[in-house]
């Protein structure tokens, strides 16, 4: 049975709500163990596939979307592009395997936020989806992306 947490009706001024896109089960249900321990994050949903996120995320409300690079069906570059499109205030943040700066590049000229690889500390991806969904607008690349060899530009979908 994949993970598909209740939905539930959160005032904006209360815990950040997050979906969750990873084609593993395991892992979005790491995540969202992992964001239960903290009182201000609350996973509203979550996905395997590309089409499944477009259909869910709306309804879930979330102010942010962690989203894998590979998923069973759909494109994950096409999926942040189209959410960045249809939703311009939702933060979405990578979460992904890949270090490689072409993959960096590729998810932020999509439209992505902020980009985080796995083996990342919790504590560092409990802090990146804080500072996203602190800042109304985000206008540099994150900190440890600035030496890129390629320019980055949030948002930029060339």
């Amino acid at each position: 049975m994949p993970f598909d947490p209740q939905i539930t009706d959160v005032p904006s001024d209360q815990p950040i709500r997050i979906f969750l896109v990873d084609d593993q089960l395991i892992v979005r249900r790491g995540l969202a163990m992992l964001f239960s321990t903290e009182p201000d994050l609350l996973v509203c949903g979550g996905a395997g596939r590309a089409a499944e996120a477009m259909l869910k995320i709306v309804p879930a409300q979330p102010d942010l979307v962690v989203v894998d690079l590979v998923l069973e069906e759909g494109d994950a570059f096409d999926l942040i592009t189209a959410l960045r499109r249809k939703l311009p205030a939702l933060k979405i943040l990578v979460f992904s395997t890949h270090r490689e700066p072409s993959f960096v590049v590729r998810a932020m000229r999509a439209g992505a936020d902020d980009y985080i690889p796995k083996d990342e500390s919790p504590q560092n991806i409990i802090q990146a989806i804080r500072e996203l969904t602190r800042e109304l607008v985000r206008e540099t690349v994150p900190k440890r992306y600035e030496e890129l060899p390629i320019p980055v530009v949030a948002g930029d979908v060339r």
